[in-house]
């Protein structure tokens, strides 16, 4: 059986608004929010763990990529910070926040937005979670309510190699990764 969650602000919203969406399933549990940040260049890897929104912004410099991945339930008012740090659109920063959003990639001053579906099997069910992901000059955003381990510990141990293709490459090549990714997640479900 497959669980699609839905959630979305009141009707006569008007759009960019940032507010908790009505939640449509009320079993849903909320895990707590944790941003982690991987900044690399070709030389080095760095992991940080638990980072706060401005700790984030920091660690963007034109010398590597930054990827920042941000799970469990986020606020608007963290999402509102994030969107000021990074210049996100509030179209798109109200698609992460609506769960249940049609995957589309769409296109933004100086970033690219993209929103995927991930199946996760949770007992014994396939649940679809929506994966959101903002790529900008130097640095990927990424946002899934259930961090999944497994997916995003595969990138983990790949950059921590010396010599690898992702490490030579900007912050386009890391998004598609991070899709392929995703996308194996699908197969493997």
């Amino acid at each position: 059986m497959k669980v699609f969650r839905k959630q979305y602000h009141p009707p006569g919203t008007p759009p960019g608004t940032l507010i908790k969406p009505l939640n449509n399933s009320a079993s849903e549990e909320v895990r707590p929010l944790k941003i982690d940040v991987v900044n690399y260049n070709k030389d080095d890897v760095k992991s940080h763990l638990n980072c706060s929104i401005d700790d984030c912004a920091k660690y963007v410099n034109n010398n590597s990529v930054t990827w920042i991945h941000i799970s469990g339930g986020i606020e608007p008012d963290v999402l509102r910070q994030l969107g000021f740090a990074f210049d996100l659109h509030p179209l798109a920063l109200e698609d992460v926040i609506n769960h249940g959003q049609r995957p589309k990639v769409e296109t933004y001053d100086k970033q690219l937005f993209v929103i995927v579906n991930m199946p996760i099997v949770v007992e014994k069910e396939i649940h679809i979670e929506q994966v959101s992901l903002f790529c900008g000059n130097g640095y990927v955003i990424s946002f899934h309510d259930q961090y999944d381990e497994n997916t995003y510990q595969l990138l983990h141990n790949r950059l921590k190699k010396n010599v690898n293709h992702i490490r030579n490459n900007g912050s386009d090549y890391l998004l598609y990764v991070l899709l392929i990714l995703l996308l194996i997640a699908v197969f493997l479900c």
